[in-house]
């Protein structure tokens, strides 16, 4: 499986970018809207399968950060 670690949520609308990292452990906030959208990606990205990572707000467009990983 999939392991999606948003960091605290906001109530916000949505940017449709994030900060995604395999390194666990850092802390940072991100929308709820985002936290969403990012687990629509993944659902469809089977570059994920397996994986743990952490999500933050940041600069990327969702779908290139969810396919970097």
């Amino acid at each position: 499986g999939t392991i999606v670690r948003p960091g605290s949520l906001g109530d916000g609308p949505g940017t449709g970018k994030v900060d995604i990292s395999a390194e666990l452990g850092r802390r940072g906030s991100i929308e709820r809207e985002d936290v969403a959208a990012v687990l629509a990606e993944v659902l469809i990205a089977d570059n994920t399968i397996g994986k743990t990572f952490e999500v933050f707000e940041g600069d990327t467009p969702i779908s290139d950060a969810v396919r970097a990983l």
